[in-house]
């Protein structure tokens, strides 16, 4: 499905955190509401306006800024149903649509989104001690409403 040019999460050193804290707590977490194929992610079809304007992003340009990208990222983590296949898809999504895809950044971006060369953070499902992020830190960091707006619903830096 993700063919055979997609790393997958044994290929990466993880973070003893994500090892235990996101492995263990996966297994014994009620999944979010929210699950979604690699279809579904591919072609934005999720509830969160700002994924699906990143995704968006990511098709049209083969760029997405930062920030987003790192959201992006962990939300691929939440709606799948393990880590493996969050980080199958969020590489193969990676490979196939952004200018960089295949390189080593990419995949350390990737990767520092389970735990990679992060520090542990407050224990929480699904996550672990993983990083979390959500659509409300994305308003706090800054107007992304507004900028979605002015990108026409594609996010593009300032």
């Amino acid at each position: 499905m993700l063919g055979t040019f997609a790393i997958t999460i044994q290929t990466i050193t993880i973070t003893r955190e994500f090892q235990i804290g996101l492995k263990r707590l996966w297994k014994n977490t009620k999944r979010t509401e929210y699950i979604y194929t690699l279809e579904e992610l591919e072609n934005a079809k999720t509830h969160d306006e700002y994924w699906n304007s990143a995704q968006l992003e990511l098709l049209k340009t083969g760029k997405m800024y930062n920030y987003m990208r790192m959201y992006w990222c962990k939300k691929i983590i939440e709606w799948t149903d393990d880590p493996k296949q969050a980080f199958d898809i969020a590489c193969y999504l990676n490979d196939k649509y952004e200018l960089d895809g295949r390189d080593p950044n990419g995949y350390a971006g990737i990767s520092w989104c389970f735990g990679t060369h992060d520090r542990p953070w407050k224990e929480r499902k699904i996550f672990g001690k993983v990083r979390y992020m959500s659509a409300s830190g994305l308003e706090a960091k800054f107007d992304i409403k507004k900028l979605r707006r002015e990108s026409k619903g594609v996010i593009t830096p300032l």
